[in-house]
C-alpha cells in the first residue's frame, strides 16, 4: 500500500476573531462548513503553520508566585504580584514581603536575600526576632523553582515537596541556579487532532510545540511548513475549532490581552493499493517529533508529506 496527498483546505486563525472564550483559550466558528470524504481509502491530517505568538506573558505568574515560611507554628505567606522581574527586583519584593509577614505573626524576624552573580544562586538568612530561631521554607511554595529551591533537592521531603530548614544568622544557599524563564515552550492544543501526545495527566490533543526564543515583548514566528502532521480525530463536517495555549508544564498562559494567530492546513491522504506482485511497504506512523522541524519517519522510509512547496506521489 502506498499513497499520495493533496492540500484539502487552509484556514486562517486569529484570536481577535474568536467566537467564544479568551485569547488563550477560545473557539472560532468557521464561515462555512468543511466536508471530508467518507471513503475508507482517504484520511485527513493537519498541521499548524505560520504561527505568531507574542512573548508578553509574565515569567512570574499565578502558578509560581507564592513563597511560604513557617515561623514557630505560624506560616508567613508572601504572594508576589505577577510580572517580569530581574533577580534583584524579585528578591527585593520577597524580602519586603517576608519582613512584613513576620511582623504580622509577632515573631518580627528580619530576612536577607542575596544573589551571587558568579554562581547564579540565591542565599537566604534571617535574624531572629521574638522567639523563632529555626524557620522552614514550607510545602506549597511555588516560587522555589525560580529561585533555585526546587522539589526534592533539600534534606527534608514531605508529601513530595521540599522543605528547607533555615537557622538564624546562618545563610542557606539554594542548591540550584536561578531560572526566571519559567516559560520556554508554548504548546497549542487544538480540538481537531487525535489524542497524539502523552503527559503526566494522560493523552492530550497537541497541534504544535513552539520554542520561545525571542526577547520580551517580541513576536515568535514558527513556520512549521515541513513539520509534524497530526491525524484528525474525525471525518465529520468541520464547523468550529478550539485552541488552548499552555506552557511546557501544562499551565495555562496569559498573553496579557495581546492577540496571536496561526494557519490550520488540512491535507487529504489517499491510500493506493499496489498489485499483489509488487513489494508493499506500509506508510509509517506520523505521531513523532511534534513541532520540532524534523521528519517523524525513520530511515529508510521517506516522508510522504513533504513541505507545502513540494509534492510526493
Amino acid at each position: 500500500m502506498s499513497g499520495y496527498y493533496k492540500e484539502h483546505v487552509s484556514i486562517e486563525i486569529a484570536s481577535k476573531r474568536r467566537t467564544l472564550g479568551t485569547i488563550e483559550d477560545f473557539t472560532t466558528r468557521l464561515s462555512h462548513q468543511i466536508k471530508f470524504s467518507q471513503k475508507p481509502s482517504k484520511s485527513y491530517w493537519m498541521r499548524l503553520e505560520n504561527t505568531l505568538i507574542p512573548k508578553t506573558y509574565y515569567d512570574v505568574n499565578s502558578t509560581n508566585n507564592v513563597f511560604q515560611v513557617v515561623e514557630s507554628a505560624t506560616t508567613v505567606i508572601v504572594t508576589i504580584a505577577p510580572g517580569n522581574y530581574t533577580i534583584t527586583e524579585l528578591l527585593t519584593e520577597l524580602e519586603s514581603g517576608l519582613d512584613t509577614g513576620s511582623d504580622a505573626t509577632g515573631d518580627t524576624n528580619t530576612y536577607t536575600l542575596t544573589y551571587d552573580d558568579i554562581t547564579n544562586k540565591v542565599g537566604i538568612t534571617f535574624t531572629a526576632g521574638v522567639s523563632s530561631t529555626v524557620d522552614t521554607i514550607a510545602n506549597g511554595s511555588t516560587l522555589n523553582a525560580l529561585l533555585g529551591f526546587g522539589k526534592a533537592d533539600t534534606s527534608t521531603i514531605t508529601g513530595g515537596d521540599s522543605t528547607l530548614v533555615l537557622v538564624s544568622t546562618v545563610e542557606s544557599t539554594a542548591p540550584n541556579c536561578v531560572d526566571l524563564l519559567s516559560v520556554d515552550l508554548v504548546i497549542i492544543e487544538t480540538s481537531i487532532t487525535s489524542e497524539n501526545y502523552y503527559n503526566e495527566e494522560g493523552q492530550v490533543h497537541i497541534g504544535v510545540r513552539i520554542p520561545m526564543l525571542v526577547d520580551r515583548n517580541e513576536v515568535q514566528y514558527f513556520a512549521n511548513d515541513s513539520g509534524h502532521l497530526s491525524k484528525m480525530n474525525s471525518k465529520s463536517p468541520l464547523t468550529q475549532i478550539s485552541f488552548t495555549l499552555k506552557d511546557q508544564d501544562g499551565n495555562n498562559i496569559d498573553l496579557c490581552e495581546v492577540d496571536w494567530s496561526c494557519e490550520v492546513v488540512i491535507y487529504e491522504l489517499t491510500e493506493k493499493h499496489k498489485s499483489t506482485n509488487e513489494h508493499s511497504r506500509p506508510i509509517p506512523s506520523l505521531l513523532g517529533g511534534l513541532g520540532r522541524g524534523r521528519s517523524p519517519f525513520p530511515s529508510p522510509f521517506p516522508s510522504p508529506f513533504p513541505s507545502r512547496s513540494g509534492r510526493r506521489n
